[in-house]
């Protein structure tokens, strides 16, 4: 568990410049392993690639980042005291929270969950594309 303390306090401190997508990979991956559940590693690893898109998208969103140190801090001290329905808890309200949020910024930005901006002309996607 000590790693992953180390990740959350690392990415506090860096706040806005950290990597919200590799960061996120290293505290899951520090999870799975301290929980000793072989099925559980198994299963995320099959979801790694999408969770890894859903963390790039995540990063992209202001306060997202503060949000999810906070929920991971949660699901870490629910592990930490072996309390697997907290532990449970907590990881659900963490994925609802996250989905929340990419769902309300994807709805305010047509569908973009980076603001809707075409690389290709500078427009959003809510202007269109002609």
């Amino acid at each position: 568990m000590n790693v992953v303390w180390f990740c959350i306090d690392t990415l506090r401190k860096k706040g806005k410049s950290a990597d919200l997508s590799e960061a996120g990979d290293e505290i899951h991956e520090a999870i799975y392993a301290s929980c000793g559940n072989r099925r559980l590693q198994r299963l995320m690893d099959v979801y790694r690639d999408q969770v890894g898109w859903l963390q790039r998208l995540a990063g992209l969103i202001p306060n997202r980042l503060a949000h999810s140190l906070r929920e991971h801090e949660g699901i870490l001290a629910a592990l930490e005291a072996r309390d697997p329905d907290w532990a449970e808890a907590a990881a659900r309200a963490h994925v609802r929270s996250t989905r929340r949020d990419l769902l309300q910024t994807m709805a305010a930005n047509g569908g973009a969950a980076d603001g809707g901006a075409d690389e290709g002309n500078g427009r959003t996607r809510k202007e269109g594309l002609r």
